[in-house]
């Protein structure tokens, strides 16, 4: 049998949706209980339309996944962050998400999600060299 390992760069985006419903079909075979995926996409927006702060997310398998929260430096401290992961554990838990989970490094925000609640599971040193990568997660339930 011949086969060979493709890099990124040259896949087709059918390449990763069948990649990806491949993956969803084994977890819906397998899975305990059934679950509902949902995307979360939020921005916060200035008149002008300008993003001053977004978060990305997943809910997959009860678990919410924050992927990218950022907020423009000129508004921290303002609530916008806390708004953002509250309205995405919101429509989280309309989901059926039991917990969330972030990742994070040391010279992010790793003190703002343990001020709304979340806990270190794990870190592991030098990545990147001289910080952590820091796995958190918080119950919703």
């Amino acid at each position: 049998m011949n086969w060979k390992v493709e890099s990124e760069e040259k896949a087709k985006p059918e390449d990763l949706r069948f990649l990806i419903g491949q993956l969803k079909d084994f977890n819906d075979r397998h899975a305990p209980t059934p679950f509902e995926r949902r995307d979360i996409r939020l921005f916060v927006r200035n008149e002008d339309g300008q993003i001053l702060a977004g978060l990305v997310g997943a809910v997959n398998m009860h678990c919410l996944a924050i992927q990218i929260l950022w907020v423009d430096e000129t508004q921290r401290g303002n609530g916008m962050g806390r708004q953002l992961v509250a309205e995405a554990e919101r429509q989280a838990q309309s989901a059926g998400a039991r917990q969330a989970i972030v990742e994070t490094t040391s010279f992010q925000a790793q003190g703002f999600y343990e001020n709304l609640g979340y806990e270190v599971l794990f870190a592991v040193d030098n990545a990147p060299i001289g910080a952590q990568t820091i796995f958190m997660r918080r119950g919703l339930i």
